[in-house]
């Protein structure tokens, strides 16, 4: 298991959805915080005492996830498998999934029969701020439909993939693959973000861009339904822009099952 794999492995297993788990619980560190009362009897803490203890209050009522410092440094020229290994560990119960600022390559290889990644049911997939997930070029990812993110083996619930804002880009470095399509070179890709089956999904706070195909699709054949999508940014040359700069069947949202809504 490479360093990457077990951090994030390690991350998936500590962020439940029930806890805001400090970073620095999951990352192995020797020297724990102290949590026992070494004053004596009698003593009566100081004012500096007591704002630092009212300030560990407010810290401890902060459900954001804490910067992952720990992943300093680590990002790899393919970092599929360490993702899928993160998302595999999540439990049952269900968990989360940090990816942490930093450019993380993805796409090398399916990780299962119809996806690229593949998110289990009960889990959020989480992009920091500054983060972005990116698929490897034209001739290294899959060019047979394979979705790039979806649903593991096109079954499953209760999925959230999420951002913190325009700063959490998905990228799907499309250039080269809207160039195929024109040069009448093998285009065949699969969508960015499908959710073929299932139900209560949820997609919010990041930005989309460049897909080789298709955004994000929500079912197929109407067997998938109930999601919400918003505030997500979806950003695509025109398909007018003119030879070598125009993005091809680059849909935004592709619906095809009931109750979805999308806003902002």
């Amino acid at each position: 298991m490479n360093q990457l794999t077990a951090k994030l492995a390690i991350l998936a297993l500590c962020l439940l959805p029930s806890s805001a788990v400090s970073l620095s619980a999951c990352s192995g560190d020797d020297d724990p915080v102290a949590t026992t009362d070494d004053k004596k009897d009698g003593e009566t803490p100081s004012d500096d005492e007591e704002d630092k203890k009212d300030d560990d209050s407010d810290k401890k009522d902060d459900p954001a996830p804490d910067e992952p410092s720990i992943f300093a440094g680590i990002e790899a020229a393919d970092n599929t498998a360490a993702i899928q290994k993160a998302l595999d560990a999540v439990p049952e119960a269900g968990g989360m999934v940090i990816v942490p600022a930093g450019t993380w390559m993805f796409g090398s290889k399916q990780t299962s029969s119809t996806e690229v990644l593949g998110i289990k049911s009960r889990t959020v997939l989480h992009l920091m701020a500054g983060a972005t997930l990116k698929l490897l070029p034209y001739g290294e990812a899959p060019n047979t439909k394979m979705i790039f993110i979806g649903c593991k083996n096109r079954k499953q619930t209760d999925i959230i993939i999420e951002g913190e804002g325009q700063t959490s880009v998905i990228d799907g470095q499309g250039a080269r693959w809207w160039l195929a399509k024109e040069n009448k070179e093998t285009f065949n890709p699969g969508a960015m973000i499908r959710f073929e089956q299932g139900s209560r999904f949820l997609l919010r706070n990041f930005k989309i861009q460049n897909t080789p195909g298709v955004n994000i699709t929500i079912s197929n054949g109407g067997k998938a339904s109930n999601a919400t999508i918003h505030d997500v940014v979806i950003s695509e040359p025109a398909s007018e822009a003119g030879a070598g700069k125009a993005s091809h069947n680059t849909d935004g949202v592709s619906i095809w099952g009931p109750y979805v809504n999308i806003y902002s």
